[in-house]
């Protein structure tokens, strides 16, 4: 094969040894050659093994991890969402295992409320529940395996039940029962609800407004936790077009205001 002419990639093994892979490039390569594809699959390893060492380099003593969280980045932006995943359960089960309760809380948060909700904007529910939550729940507790529908209501009791176990949901311990089964019925209420809205973009917007303050409406009213939530609510009006021939949508602006607003006497801001 020619080495001629100017290449991101042709490079020379010398060059392949020593020359920095950057972040853009591994994008560009997975989206042009897809997640399966050896080449790519290559670089992006040697991305990782080279932001590793840079950490190392720096004395991190996280440098194991902190290569992972730029790998599941670098899959984010590729749209790889079910490989991220992957890569993040790798950093949670380090850090469960060196005991760092920081990491791996934001690492769950990441799979959970990043990443797994692109993941179901990408694929269709069934698979969502066979490729992701399936890994975490009982094959008959999955949504095909149940023709029971779940309520917001069923999952707002469930989670009120748990508030004395923490102001943050990070708080939560998945290996508790009550929290493994409200966990549950989260995540088949919303897959349920996605497959229900994926057709209807005013419907979409009210089910991931719900879904954003069900744990304040729940309870969960640790300071730090609020903040981040008015942010995202702020960001998601934002989103939704002014339309005042819509009720539906002047209703959910109305109440992403209400929303916005409790949560701000919540903080004492107001």
């Amino acid at each position: 094969m020619s080495m001629e002419g100017p290449s991101n990639f042709d490079l020379t093994p010398e060059k392949k040894e020593n020359e920095p892979i950057s972040k853009d490039g591994v994008v560009e390569k997975l989206k042009t050659k897809g997640i399966q594809d050896v080449e790519a699959l290559e670089f992006l390893q040697k991305f990782t093994d080279q932001k590793e060492a840079q950490f190392v380099q720096e004395g991190r003593l996280d440098a194991r991890m902190e290569s992972l969280r730029e790998k599941a980045h670098t899959l984010r932006l590729a749209d790889c969402f079910a490989e991220a995943i992957e890569t993040m359960r790798t950093v949670a089960e380090i850090a469960q295992n060196e005991g760092d309760t920081e990491s791996y809380d934001e690492a769950m948060w990441i799979i959970q409320d990043r990443l797994t909700p692109l993941l179901l904007a990408q694929q269709s529910p069934a698979r969502v529940v066979s490729e992701t939550i399936g890994k975490e729940m009982p094959a008959e507790m999955t949504l095909e395996k149940s023709g029971e529908k779940v309520s917001r209501d069923q999952v707002l009791d469930a989670f009120k039940k748990l508030t004395g176990k923490g102001t943050d949901p990070a708080d939560l311990d998945e290996n508790d029962p009550e929290v493994a089964e409200a966990n549950k019925l989260f995540d088949r209420w919303s897959v349920q609800q996605e497959d229900k809205t994926k057709s209807d973009d005013d419907e979409r917007n009210r089910h991931n407004f719900e879904k954003t303050m069900l744990y304040v409406d729940a309870g969960f009213h640790d300071p730090e936790y609020l903040k981040d939530v008015l942010g995202w609510i702020f960001q998601d009006a934002g989103d939704v077009e002014k339309d005042a021939s819509n009720p539906d949508r002047v209703q959910l602006r109305n109440d992403m205001a209400s929303a916005m607003r409790k949560i701000r006497i919540l903080l004492g801001t107001v």
